[in-house]
């Protein structure tokens, strides 16, 4: 096995930007990290168990890292005594996009509770030390407290915090 493809689909041309496989090598089609797990631990998996599964990344437009689920199978030819491997690839781009959405979500949601926790549930918190720690814990320059009105659409601005005193100027 020297890495050299010897077939890819329209699917896996088009996601990858190559044209034909001709002259085709691993280390075209995925990046250096995705390349050492191909073969370090992929291809001997594969070869002794007959198959692998795994998430790595192909290199898609402009040099982008698409993420993929991947699987390795290896197959006996019987005619010539050898063994060739194959492999089915899906994007999983939105997959990923999304966990991460979620876990960014919950871990606000955590930091609420968090908040809620540390300065109680008062109809009166020191609303400037709420904001600076919102601040503080999301990284962020500027943050906002809305009272919502009960029964109504309306919020009001109660008070704003600026980490970054550029801002307060411009």
């Amino acid at each position: 096995m020297n890495g050299n493809y010897t077939y890819l689909n329209r699917a896996a041309l088009d996601i990858t930007c190559k044209k034909r496989v001709d002259g085709l090598h691993l280390r075209d089609v995925h990046p250096r990290w995705a390349n050492k797990i191909i073969w370090e631990r992929a291809i001997p998996a594969t070869i002794d168990e007959g198959k692998w599964r795994g998430e790595i990344a192909v290199i898609g437009r402009e040099g982008v890292e698409i993420p993929v689920s991947q699987v390795i199978l290896a197959h006996s030819d019987s005619e010539e005594g050898g063994t060739y491997l194959s492999t089915i690839a899906r994007d999983v781009s939105d997959t990923k996009r999304l966990e991460k959405e979620v876990r960014e979500r919950l871990y606000f949601e955590e930091n609420l509770l968090l908040i809620a926790k540390i300065f109680g549930y008062s109809e009166t918190p020191d609303f400037q030390q709420v904001l600076s720690f919102l601040g503080e814990t999301f990284h962020v320059d500027l943050a906002y407290m809305f009272l919502f009105k009960k029964g109504s659409n309306i919020t009001e601005i109660i008070w704003d915090w600026f980490a970054n005193e550029t801002y307060r100027e411009a």
